[in-house]
């Protein structure tokens, strides 16, 4: 189902939540080797080095390709850090895509009795986007049910694949975000996402576990500890709206007021290019465990998100209290209780914003629905498909401020019906003319406010798919407005699943 529409008598629920990022340490791998065994280990677990790379020999397969090539030899050593970049090799061919993680493996050593270096237990400590996972994850046809024991395994490296996301795009560059289109709804439902996140971290878990045992084999031996603890998790809802920063800009005032925490605001440039507005991101502590964000995301919706750290595992799986002076020690949680400590922390997430909410529904009457002039000229650029005509319409509203349909041609009276269907003219019978509707009045007011031979409106198509641009330039003020829309003649079928029962197993092997 479409994401809603942004408005304050909104409520989540847990079940619509979704992760962002989740901040994990996982496992414990002991080693016990010699010095030179400790050498090779740090050397074949990373990528292999760049001479080897720039020849071609079959030597970079004796080594691996989730870690950086260490530095700093001896004792005391800098992490080996998650590689999240292309691996190249000879004539700049791909050896490894990037991963789908980021996160660091201390593998330092002291020095036992008898100068023998053993390992301390080493803790991988990661960095996951669940939700950018799921968006590099191919589709089976049809889609499995979420209770099937043969669910797809996990790709954990990023796919080159574009994906059609029919004319929206991200603010902030980034792709942890879910096209909204039937198919990926149905990818990403509630009852498939637990299953994507066991097999997200699961298989991150089961990778790096191979590839510790690859290296190690030939040089010592290690012990594994299976747990997880998480550290931060972000969960996030997301909603509609036309006018997703100007939107972030009104709801700022009355969240600075809701609580008594520390707030901060960040602009930063659009990617769009040729376009001079900035996207917009609200940050607020909430308690000494939790904060709030607010930004828009992408041109069409805006992101709520709850963080929360320093995270009490014993409380949310409703483990009994420690007694007065017994010792603290490390709550050893199963990847499959790790799931249902995510399902606490959403839970809790879906209160801390539908408080939000409810504040906002008692500050906010109306929420805002004039356009701005960016939007006017994408919404005229997804209606007509003619850059021509498209060019016509747009000066005549500009110049006359409506359309006599009388005095146009053919395909202009066309055009008008277009845009009426579309919803951004609508014909006035009482005078015979098409006038932009209410929503669109400010913006054809803030275009019609330059003088006509300042303002340069240039519509391109280009064929790539289909790509409908409309670029409005002030001479004296070099670029004022950009906006541009794809579409494509694709569709999808969609196959239906049954829900998902609770529970799920495995162990790392």
């Amino acid at each position: 189902m479409p994401l809603p529409l942004f408005s304050p008598n909104q409520r989540v629920t847990q079940e619509s939540g979704r992760e962002d990022k989740v901040e994990i340490d996982i496992g414990t791998w002991a080693i016990t080797t010699t010095f030179a065994g400790f050498e090779n280990i740090r050397s074949l677990i990373a990528g292999p080095p760049a001479l080897i790379r720039s020849v071609v020999e079959d030597d970079w397969h004796n080594f691996g390709y989730m870690f950086n090539r260490p530095s700093n030899p001896g004792p005391k050593r800098n992490p080996l850090i998650v590689r999240t970049n292309t691996l190249l090799g000879f004539n700049n061919c791909i050896l490894w895509p990037p991963l789908l993680f980021a996160g660091k493996w201390s593998l330092a050593y002291t020095m036992w009795p008898g100068n023998e270096p053993r390992s301390k237990e080493t803790i991988l400590q990661l960095l996951l986007n669940p939700t950018r996972f799921i968006r590099h994850q191919p589709i089976p046809r049809p889609l499995p049910p979420s209770n099937t024991p043969d669910w797809p395994s996990a790709t954990l490296t990023t796919s080159y694949t574009e994906l059609e996301t029919h004319g929206e795009f991200s603010l902030d560059g980034k792709d942890n975000w879910i096209p909204n289109d039937e198919l990926f709804d149905a990818w990403a439902n509630p009852e498939r996402w637990r299953r994507h996140l066991n097999n997200y971290i699961r298989g991150v878990a089961v990778a790096f576990h191979q590839e510790v045992e690859r290296v190690v084999f030939s040089y010592g031996e290690f012990v594994f500890s299976e747990w997880a603890k998480l550290r931060k998790v972000e969960t996030y809802w997301e909603f509609a709206t036309p006018e997703p920063i100007e939107l972030v800009k009104s709801l700022i005032p009355h969240l600075s007021s809701y609580r008594a925490g520390n707030t901060s605001i960040r602009t930063f440039e659009a990617t769009v290019e040729e376009t001079v507005v900035n996207s917009i991101s609200f940050h607020m502590r909430l308690n000494a465990k939790t904060a709030l964000r607010l930004y828009a995301k992408t041109n069409r919706r805006v992101r709520f998100e709850i963080i929360q750290e320093d995270i009490n595992h014993r409380e949310l799986l409703d483990l009994p209290l420690r007694r007065r002076g017994e010792r603290a020690v490390a709550p050893q949680t199963s990847f499959n209780d790790i799931l249902r400590v995510l399902a606490g922390l959403r839970a809790r997430a879906a209160d801390e914003l539908n408080g939000v909410l409810e504040f906002l529904q008692q500050r906010i009457t109306v929420v805002p629905s004039q356009r701005s002039a960016f939007s006017f000229l994408m919404s005229v650029a997804a209606a007509l498909h003619d850059n021509e005509i498209a060019h016509t319409v747009v000066s005549l509203l500009i110049r006359h401020g409506r359309i006599v349909p009388r005095q146009a041609g053919t395909q202009i009276r066309d055009a008008c019906i277009q845009l009426t269907d579309a919803g951004i003219t609508a014909y006035d019978s009482s005078s015979c003319v098409y006038d932009v509707t209410q929503e669109y009045r400010h913006a054809l007011s803030i275009l019609r406010g330059y003088p006509l031979g300042d303002l340069v409106i240039n519509i391109t198509a280009r064929d790539r798919g289909r790509t409908i641009a409309i670029t409005a330039r002030d001479r004296s003020r070099s670029i004022a407005i950009t906006a541009r829309d794809r579409q494509r003649n694709s569709s999808t079928p969609i196959s239906q699943a049954p829900v998902a029962p609770e529970g799920d197993s495995g162990t790392i092997p």
